[in-house]
């Protein structure tokens, strides 16, 4: 069976990212998320000689600024709004793609899923999950929550 190289930690690979592809500067890890934001859930999945999900939990700050950032426009206008789960959708889509490449290589060939982006009340509490497959992260004053979790399929 593939193994994976869990040297390359989540929040590495989100930073990398998110500053390569969206301009955007990661703060520090967080211990908690605040309360009163407003929530999308994305995932992708995908499939090989291994399998997993990548969950992530942004607030709309968040998505709006990913938007605008790509886009080269404010992140307070309603395009930037109209565009924010397209632009959550790529970057899960980038992140995977990134994620599955450093983890197992470039030998295997993996198929991806369509990203999925819906609202969510709040992000779960990452209990038991291991400390190089989650991370709660600071980009602009708010917090983004990203996990990988390996379904072990062939």
């Amino acid at each position: 069976m593939l193994e994976a190289d869990t040297s390359h930690k989540l929040s590495e690979v989100v930073a990398r990212i998110l500053g390569d592809f969206a301009f955007m500067i990661v703060g520090d890890e967080l211990t908690e998320t605040p309360p009163g934001q407003e929530w999308l859930c994305a995932n992708v999945t995908y499939r090989g000689p291994m399998g997993g999900v990548i969950n992530c939990w942004c607030t709309r700050p968040f998505a709006n600024e990913l938007a605008a950032n790509l886009l080269g426009m404010d992140p307070s206008s309603p395009d930037a709004a109209a565009q924010a789960q397209d632009a959550v959708r790529e970057f899960m889509n980038i992140l995977c793609g990134n994620l599955v490449t450093e983890r197992f290589g470039c030998e295997p060939v993996f198929d991806l899923n369509i990203p999925t982006v819906a609202e969510a009340t709040a992000p779960p509490a990452l209990q038991g999950t291991p400390a190089h497959d989650a991370c709660i992260l600071e980009i602009s004053g708010t917090p983004l929550i990203i996990e990988h979790q390996n379904t072990n399929q062939d």
